[in-house]
């Protein structure tokens, strides 16, 4: 088998533009960009002339084209079924971006063509590879906070209008908190936890319409979500996503509660470097007599330990569940952010809008294989 896939990227907007084009072309070798697509070809044509990329081509000449082996879907979320259909269908492995449907039937029958064509689908967010995300899951395989009891995910703020050049999709089906920020906790949470086996939700549209920059946009997606995830062997999992916040002290968090202590993790959206990985532990909170201190415990923020991060990485390191997916299809075994777990991670987004919506909880139907942890050496031996 071939050691470089080349790589057709269809979307040539602001992630692809600010992240994946440079990533690949600098940090992974088992990869390169062969070809780039957009509706905007004068956009694809001036990505394409800064990182020396040979091929501009139209949509239809990308699904085409036999030289291409992975298509990488950087679109819009309310064209990724579509696509990553289309390119399935054309023989091609995918890569798509969060999320990999809008509900669990485009997730699942993405994943049965996928199988039915003998094809890999990966999906982003791949940051539960990276160096903070993986040292903490050594942390919990460790044992260093005992058993498992319960986690958050947590991501609060007034919406992204203010660091996106081009906002209002945002609100629109597709979008809002839960499918835009919440893989990225949500899919750590359950790489940390296991399959969810049932959620309940209370939430809504906080404010509508909504003031972006110079005008005004209708939101059809909720703004803020509290819910609850419980595990199939019976933990659970608080969950608060927000969009109409000011202040909020909620996060961005990803944190685990166990019997000898509590995991944090700082930022769900950092690879690496910059990301802080701290552990609280029951016996920092003894005083001399190895009695739980008062004092310490009120002001255990004081107490909370850094644990080094198991392996460098950069701080953003977008393609990297790309990269490891291309070596998993060399030595024909699952990948990591593979197809299944994105199927799962997505039936749970759409799950907490469904609990919303309805005023019950949510039963889960799909599940997913426990994900094993990245080799330390992975991301110093792809440069």
């Amino acid at each position: 088998m071939k050691d470089v896939f080349k790589i057709g990227v269809i979307g040539c907007g602001d992630i692809s533009t600010r992240n994946y084009v440079p990533n690949i072309m600098d940090r992974f070798r088992n990869m390169e960009i062969y070809a780039l697509c957009d509706l905007n070809r004068e956009r694809a044509e001036s990505l394409a002339a800064a990182h020396g990329i040979a091929h501009v081509l139209s949509l239809d000449e990308i699904f085409e084209d036999p030289e291409i082996d992975v298509i990488l879907n950087l679109t819009n979320p309310q064209v990724h079924y579509e696509l990553n259909m289309r390119a399935l269908r054309s023989g091609k492995h995918v890569y798509s971006e969060k999320p990999l449907g809008l509900n669990l039937k485009e997730a699942s029958d993405t994943i049965a063509l996928a199988k039915e064509k003998n094809l890999y689908v990966g999906c982003a967010p791949d940051v539960f590879l990276g160096a903070g995300v993986q040292t903490c899951r050594k942390v919990i395989e460790d044992g260093l906070i005992g058993d498992i009891l319960s986690a958050k995910v947590a991501n609060m703020y007034h919406g992204p209008e203010n660091i996106h050049p081009a906002p209002d999709f945002f609100y629109k089906i597709g979008a809002g908190p839960m499918l835009d920020i919440g893989p990225y906790g949500i899919s750590e949470m359950l790489y940390f936890m296991g399959p969810a086996e049932e959620l309940c939700c209370y939430g809504g549209i906080g404010i509508n319409p909504r003031p972006i920059k110079d005008h005004y946009t209708d939101v059809e997606v909720n703004t803020h979500y509290n819910g609850i995830v419980k595990f199939a062997d019976g933990r659970c999992a608080s969950v608060n996503f927000s969009w109409d916040t000011w202040g909020a002290e909620n996060g961005p968090c990803v944190q685990v509660y166990g019997t000898k202590g509590s995991l944090f993790l700082s930022d769900p959206d950092n690879y690496g470097e910059g990301s802080r990985v701290h552990v609280l532990l029951e016996e920092d909170m003894r005083d001399e007599n190895g009695k739980i201190s008062r004092e310490k415990t009120s002001h255990s923020g004081e107490y909370k330990k850094d644990i080094p991060l198991v392996f460098d990485c950069p701080t953003e390191n977008r393609g990297l569940g790309l990269c490891e997916m291309i070596e998993a299809i060399k030595e024909g075994r699952p990948s990591r952010a593979n197809g299944e777990f994105a199927c799962h991670v997505t039936e749970v987004l759409d799950g907490f809008n469904i609990a919303i919506a309805t005023g019950k909880p949510y039963k889960m139907q799909t599940t997913f294989q426990q994900i094993s942890r990245m080799p330390e050496d992975f991301v110093s031996k792809m440069r």
